[in-house]
């Protein structure tokens, strides 16, 4: 009787021991931190010829000096403290590119800005990304913790970083979104606050507060009302800016590292000469396509099954970042740096994957890693390997496809977790 009591006693003294998923939730960063410490050495050390190299492998056309995007923000703000029209023309930018953010971020007017400015906002920013990993949900395995740190040093992550650009930002500020929207009601709001946030500075991300759905009605009344005074008054003050910026937002070739609905059909038109009537068709029936399918598997009973056993805080991050992708895609032309979105997607989809709820969510796993690495592998790997525009057109044309077919999950999930929303259920008569 001593001896069990002392054997009890004892066990109850060790410390508890750590839970694996807290220590995986660090690996994503630390390699993404791993990542930037090697590029930052090769600069630091004068090899830039090489980091420009390893980037040109990865399908990434570096800038001969880092934070180029940032440039485009902090030039600005200097430019305007100085009385200039910076959306009309900015001097202080290096390629002389207009001003075509938000004017939220003119802000930064008020503050003494100088050239010097750009290599700590760069870095902030740089770190901000890094750290922004964190806030995902861990991996469930060791294979699923591989695949979502494949993510996290990604070409997309890579590029936003070598340019600081303000898509930066929008990650973070919805990784953060999703987490604390997966708490309690008091944090919810400052999950949505982040959510709108983002909507203000970059305006797709405004898509996030689909999250909202999931408060009951008067909380959920409370806080679209709140949203829509918010940006009625922003709009007020400079939606004439809005409507100037919105204008130079640059558009790209369809067979470059951009990413859209338009780029398959319009790339066919200019590949093959079609008529611009046939190109115009196969977006709406791509499109018409892509809806349906995704409601198609919205009423799946094994997708609904899987996504009801996510924690809340996978399944956010998966709404969340679904909602950033499918706005980006069917909303303009976007440069590749906003693939790294569908990186807030992983964590449920490796946590789907391991629960075979769907093989859609098995399949769904490696097309969204395949096109989180298609700048590399389209651009670079498998042209070294076989040359000639024939290779080229075709992996342009698979690269469409896997787009397509992960947009067409992304919508079905998007709808499955609204339908089973607390408004959903009440605007559906959906019953949980």
């Amino acid at each position: 009787m001593i001896a069990g009591t002392g054997y009890r006693n004892l066990r109850q003294c060790r410390p508890p021991v750590a839970d694996p998923a807290s220590r995986r939730r660090y690996i994503p960063a630390l390699a993404a931190l791993l990542v930037f410490s090697y590029f930052a050495t090769l600069y630091l050390t004068n090899q830039r010829a090489l980091a420009a190299n390893i980037m040109f492998h990865l399908g990434i056309d570096a800038w001969p000096f880092p934070f180029l995007d940032a440039d485009g923000v902090v030039s600005a703000a200097r430019c305007l403290r100085e009385g200039v029209d910076v959306i009309a023309d900015n001097p202080c930018d290096p390629l002389r590119r207009p001003y075509n953010y938000s004017p939220l971020w003119l802000v930064l007017a008020i503050l003494p800005v100088t050239p010097a400015w750009l290599l700590p906002v760069g870095l902030i920013m740089a770190f901000t990304c890094i750290a922004g990993l964190l806030l995902l949900p861990a991996g469930r395995t060791a294979g699923a913790t591989a695949i979502i740190t494949l993510g996290a040093i990604s070409p997309p992550m890579i590029f936003a970083i070598e340019r600081a650009n303000t898509d930066i930002a929008v990650f973070v500020l919805a990784a953060a979104a999703a987490l604390l929207a997966s708490w309690s009601p008091a944090w919810r709001m400052a999950g949505y606050s982040a959510a709108l946030l983002a909507g203000l500075l970059k305006y797709y991300p405004i898509t996030m507060m689909v999250m909202a759905t999931r408060e009951r009605p008067v909380r959920f009344l409370a806080v679209a009302g709140a949203s829509l005074i918010i940006v009625g008054v922003f709009w007020a003050m400079v939606g004439e800016d809005i409507v100037r910026t919105w204008q130079l937002i640059p558009d790209g070739g369809w067979f470059n590292n951009m990413m859209g609905s338009r780029t398959l059909p319009s790339g066919m038109l200019a590949e093959y000469k079609w008529p611009i009537g046939r190109a115009d068709r196969l977006l709406r029936e791509l499109t018409i396509a892509a809806v349906v399918g995704g409601i198609g598997v919205s009423f799946i009973p094994s997708i609904r099954a899987g996504l009801d056993r996510l924690t809340e805080a996978e399944r956010m991050s998966l709404l969340v970042g679904s909602a950033l992708i499918i706005t980006c895609f069917f909303g303009a032309r976007n440069v590749g740096y906003r693939v790294m979105h569908l990186v807030l997607a992983l964590p449920a989809l490796t946590a789907l994957w391991r629960l075979r709820a769907s093989w859609l969510f098995s399949v769904t796993t490696f097309t969204v890693l395949l096109l989180l690495w298609s700048q590399a592998w389209r651009a670079y790997w498998i042209r070294l390997l076989f040359p000639g525009r024939p290779t080229f057109v075709g992996i342009w044309f698979a690269r469409e496809i896997l787009w397509w077919w992960t947009i067409t999950v992304l919508i079905g999930i998007v709808v499955a977790i609204v339908v089973r929303s607390e408004m959903g259920r009440r605007v559906f008569r959906v019953r949980s």
